[in-house]
């Protein structure tokens, strides 16, 4: 720092300096007295301090108080939820002695049936009607379908029954005795009255047979029965016959076949004539 000279005055600024290099004087240092504060300054000054210290007072007082409040309303919690508890467990001791007693026991099984009956009108009924109804609507359903399923089975059988080629079955029979021996009469009726192509018989006799095959023919022409071709044949020894023809128009067909002696005969043809025996006896007094 700068000292001054008192001998002369003058200005040294160099402060290793001991001695004045004008007079040669010693140099004394004078030590710098501080400045004193104005009073707008301290004014500042005071206000600065105090600003400080309420910040830090207040703040201070600020988490201690929050801090305070904070375990304050944890106590409170705690004691409410005590509270709350035991009040719940003497609620529910003294509702469940109330409802021991035989007349609260009726009444809440009346409320709970009445209850339940109205849940049952209210929601089970509805969809027990709509259960009924859909199962209404599908046993209809179900009917109409196997009745639509039994009316397609007739007409189908119907159908089938028409596709089928027409049958001959035997309808009638008789024997009757003749001069040359005895003639067998048969009638066959077809299944279906439709006219019919050619129709083929055969008849034979047992080999160990006595009687003869004489005749074998379409019936006679007195009867109705009118054919359009016929063609015959008698086997050489008379144990067997064949008759093909073709009638006309529709009906029964008869044929006729003559043997000498009583026997059995079997017959059999097409359309279905399946073989079947037909048996000439004498009687005891000698009669058929």
């Amino acid at each position: 720092m700068n000292c001054v000279c008192k001998s002369c005055g003058a200005q040294i600024e160099d402060s290793r300096l001991v001695i004045c290099p004008d007079c040669r004087a010693p140099l004394t240092k004078e030590v710098e007295t501080p400045s004193m504060l104005t009073s707008e300054q301290e004014a500042r000054l005071l206000r600065s301090v105090w600003r400080r210290l309420l910040k830090y007072t207040v703040g201070g007082l600020s988490i201690l108080t929050i801090i305070s409040i904070i375990v304050l309303i944890w106590s409170l919690i705690k004691l409410h939820n005590s509270a709350l508890g035991r009040l719940e467990d003497s609620l529910v001791n003294r509702i469940k002695k109330e409802f021991e007693q035989p007349r609260i026991a009726e009444t809440v099984n009346k409320v709970a049936s009445d209850e339940a009956r109205e849940i049952l009108r209210q929601q089970v009924d509805p969809e027990l009607k709509r259960f009924h109804d859909e199962i209404s609507t599908s046993l209809k359903e179900i009917v109409e379908t196997k009745e639509r399923i039994l009316a397609l089975e007739r007409e189908l059988a119907r159908i089938a029954e028409l596709a089928k080629p027409p049958r001959l079955g035997l309808f009638e029979k008789k024997i009757e005795r003749i001069d040359a021996g005895y003639k067998i009469h048969l009638t066959f009726r077809p299944s279906k009255k439709v006219p019919l192509s050619w129709i083929v018989f055969h008849a034979r006799l047992p080999e160990s047979s006595p009687a003869d095959i004489l005749d074998f023919l379409p019936a006679s022409y007195d009867t109705g029965f009118v054919i359009a071709e016929r063609h015959d044949w008698v086997a050489p020894n008379r144990k067997s016959a064949r008759l093909q023809f073709q009638p006309m128009g529709v009906g029964d067909v008869m044929v006729e076949l003559k043997v000498s002696e009583p026997t059995q005969i079997t017959f059999q043809g097409n359309y279905g004539i399946t073989p079947f025996t037909v048996e000439v006896k004498r009687r005891t007094d000698g009669s058929t």
